[in-house]
């Protein structure tokens, strides 16, 4: 079987990856007016800061800091959106728009959640790093033995570049290294990427697996609650059976005011029953 290759970029840009990289460019642009104007702290309060979102509730960081990047370091930016287009717009070929932004979300509010957890402290990450980590595993994930060209000379499977990828993130992560890269951000994202495709369709709602769930007990409660109707049913009609055997030996004066009564109250809840709209005419 000849293996897949794949030339420079993917050709073309698909529109969420688009508005992905406008609205990251538009946001680069204000951040680096802003560092030179000095208008406000933006890195601090919208990029992540693990003592503020737990200490001070600043929570809107898990999602925004993937949409700030570096305002001195065009190289930063550059990457980032670059690695977007080159993996994201072939996964929103195959995937649609919504949920590669679902995708794209995901990741990156993960990746934001494992620094929250790893890298506990008051300086800021920032960057999509995570999500567009998570996006090259889903790319290797669907497309395994695909050539990518690292360095745009060597060539290597895109399942071993991300296992490679994965490990340098890992090892410089629990060593703490001091690079000014989140690697813990970028394996989170890498480890939701994986996860996410490896276990849902990346095409239908992450928690679609937890609606089926709720779905499914609703329809075992409403079972359970039709067969204890069902059961009620039946002992009323057997009831209701022997208060009419009753009645026919006895005559309807001779029973006794509960009878009646019992017999008046199933007749009228069976009246509301089709099959027994005409049963009683008392």
């Amino acid at each position: 079987m000849r293996t897949q290759t794949m030339s420079f970029g993917p050709g073309g840009i698909t529109p969420m990856v688009k508005k992905l990289i406008v609205i990251n460019v538009f946001i680069w642009v204000i951040q680096l007016i802003n560092s030179m104007a000095g208008w406000f702290p933006m890195e601090k309060i919208f990029g992540l800061v693990p003592v503020l979102v737990v200490e001070h509730g600043y929570v809107w960081q898990v999602f925004t800091y993937q949409f700030l990047h570096a305002p001195q370091l065009f190289i930063h930016i550059f990457f980032n959106m670059f690695l977007l287009w080159m993996f994201g717009t072939e996964l929103e070929s195959v995937w649609g728009g919504e949920a590669f932004l679902r995708f794209f979300l995901t990741c990156g509010v993960f990746a934001g959640l494992t620094v929250l957890v790893f890298n506990y402290g008051s300086i800021p990450t920032i960057g999509a790093s995570g999500a567009v980590y998570g996006i090259l595993g889903a790319f290797a994930m669907i497309w395994p033995d695909r050539l990518l060209y690292f360095l745009g000379l060597f060539p290597i499977k895109a399942k071993y570049a991300v296992l490679i990828f994965g490990g340098i993130e890992l090892l410089l992560g629990v060593s703490n290294a001091r690079t000014g890269i989140g690697h813990m951000a970028h394996l989170g994202g890498l480890v939701m990427g994986l996860s996410y495709v490896a276990f849902s369709d990346p095409r239908k709602p992450l928690l679609e697996p937890l609606y089926r769930w709720i779905n499914k007990k609703k329809t075992e409660q409403k079972q359970e609650q039709w067969s204890e109707q069902k059961e009620k049913h039946e002992q009323m009609i057997r009831e209701m059976d022997e208060l009419l055997d009753r009645m026919n030996r006895v005559g309807w004066e001779n029973l006794s005011d509960e009878e009646k009564q019992k017999l008046q109250e199933y007749s009228d809840e069976l009246k509301h029953r089709d099959d027994f709209n005409d049963l009683f005419d008392f």
